[in-house]
């Protein structure tokens, strides 16, 4: 209660409600002199016309009405993580971010203060993510250069095997079926001096950072990179490795007696006994003669 104006000392009685904003859902308290009036809500300083709620617990928020700011401003900030969510698909999360900041710009029509507001956010989304999702997406569906290039070598390295696979075959129709009777750089140099294959750089590796013979220049185990294992024939299983290059990072080339080569998968670079055993030469020492075994075990020493 407060005295009237004017010196009287009677006394009046302010009544006082409880009233919702109808745009921020704010819960607080009038008098009912000021019905009527218009004022700014204390938390979201939309000017609204106070009045009794017939509901003391809040009102609906008019269909037309604004979002409140907070909701508001979340809009573009759900536009990044659409577009985060859906960038493995070409063009969905960009869409999905355009329409956030869309309707976000069409419910705030009414607000023009918020327009800055809108430009700073939708710039700083597009800044944050567009880059992110072209790189990713620069990263998947184009390999890194550096597996491009192992690619192109393994390639290269494929068709030296097989190259020396094809000259050792014609080798061996004019020897009786046998392929060149010692191993690794002698064996090669067998098929260089009867001019079967006179290239040089078909016995080394690209990966392998062996430096190739000059031409003419005798083969020795400083101009090959390749593992040649001798004592096999032409009829023997046609799927009996013969050759083997331990020069990749994540597979092993090998040629087989039948002139065809094969890629066998690897986690990680084999070494040469890894190579040796897993191809089942180890399992065949004994069997190998004297020279092909003096050449496996060097190779397995260093």
């Amino acid at each position: 209660m407060c005295p009237q104006q004017g010196g009287s000392n009677k006394w009046s009685i302010i009544v006082k409600f409880h009233m919702r904003c109808p745009y921020c859902g704010n819960r607080m308290e009038a008098e009912e002199e000021w019905i009527g009036h218009a004022a700014p809500c204390p938390i979201c300083r939309t000017e609204i016309v106070i009045r009794k709620n017939d509901d003391a617990s809040g009102a609906q928020r008019p269909p037309s009405s604004p979002l409140p700011e907070r909701a508001a401003d979340a809009l573009p900030v759900a536009g990044i993580v659409f577009l985060y969510l859906f960038m493995l698909i070409p063009g969905l999360g960009f869409l999905t971010f355009i329409s956030c900041t869309i309707l976000y710009f069409c419910w705030n029509v009414r607000q023009p203060e918020k327009a800055g507001k809108l430009i700073r956010h939708t710039l700083i989304a597009a800044l944050i993510a567009i880059p992110t999702t072209l790189f990713l997406a620069s990263s998947l569906f184009f390999p890194p250069m550096d597996t491009v290039h192992e690619t192109g070598q393994r390639r290269i390295c494929q068709s030296h095997i097989k190259q020396i696979l094809l000259a050792a075959g014609m080798y061996s129709e004019d020897s009786s079926g046998s392929f060149p009777d010692r191993s690794g750089a002698g064996g090669f140099e067998i098929l260089r001096k009867m001019e079967y294959l006179t290239d040089p750089q078909v016995f080394v590796c690209p990966l392998s950072g062996t430096k190739p013979a000059e031409d003419g220049q005798v083969l020795t185990e400083d101009h090959v990179s390749y593992l040649y294992i001798a004592g096999f024939r032409q009829n023997d299983d046609p799927d009996q490795a013969v050759i083997f290059c331990p020069h990749h990072r994540n597979c092993v080339p090998i040629g087989r007696i039948n002139g065809s080569v094969h890629l066998k998968p690897a986690g990680k670079k084999k070494s040469v006994h890894e190579i040796l055993e897993e191809t089942g030469i180890l399992k065949q020492f004994d069997a190998f003669p004297e020279e092909t075994k003096r050449y496996i075990r060097k190779k397995l020493e260093e």
